[in-house]
Formats: C-alpha cells, sequence, structure tokens
C-alpha cells in the first residue's frame, strides 16, 4: 500500500471511531502538520487510532501517552480486520485499568 493510501486508511478509521464515539478527530487538515499523537480526544482520554495489518502495540500506546495532558489517560484502538468499527480492540497500560476499576 502506498503512503498516500495507507494515509488515507488510517484517516478513515479514525474519523470511524470518533463517530462511533460522537467526537472529532485532532487531525489536523493541512498537510505537513506533524502528527504527535492522539487521534480522537473524548472526556478526559487521548485515543490513537489504529488500522494496521503490523501491530506495534507499544510504540502505538505510547506514542497516545505523550499526547495526553494532565489529568487525561491514554489508550490506542485497534481497527480488526472484517470487523465493524464497534468491534475494535482497545488497548490500555495495566496501570490505566487499575486506575478505571478504582483500584489505583
Amino acid at each position: 500500500m502506498t503512503g498516500a493510501s495507507s494515509r488515507a486508511k488510517g484517516v478513515r478509521f479514525e474519523q470511524a471511531v470518533a463517530t462511533y464515539l460522537e467526537t472529532v478527530t485532532t487531525r489536523s487538515v493541512r498537510p505537513g502538520i506533524h502528527d504527535d499523537g492522539g487521534d480522537v480526544l473524548v472526556a478526559g482520554w487521548v485515543i490513537e487510532c489504529k488500522d494496521h495489518g503490523r501491530l506495534e502495540l507499544g510504540p502505538w500506546l505510547d506514542k497516545a501517552g505523550r499526547a495526553r495532558l494532565e489529568g487525561q489517560r491514554a489508550a490506542l484502538v485497534v481497527k480488526r480486520r472484517q470487523r465493524a468499527t464497534a468491534e475494535s480492540f482497545v488497548v490500555l497500560t495495566l496501570d490505566t485499568f487499575k486506575e478505571m476499576v478504582g483500584n489505583g
């Protein structure tokens, strides 16, 4: 897949996730802007969205973590092949999960 078509696939998935979560994407419509993470913002979360054949969970989740502001949590949403957006995987660190369940 070419760079342009790969980016377009990513943008479509980001938009699908934002639509599903009833929010908007953070992607700039201006070309050449440095992407420093965080494709979707919703209720205290920075979400990095990925639609790739090869999984690189650590670096992707790290990217979302770097983009978050004080008090925000980071998550990674990964597209599942041949599945609806609602069936995508959500990846968190164990520490973030512990905070969510009230033991942190």
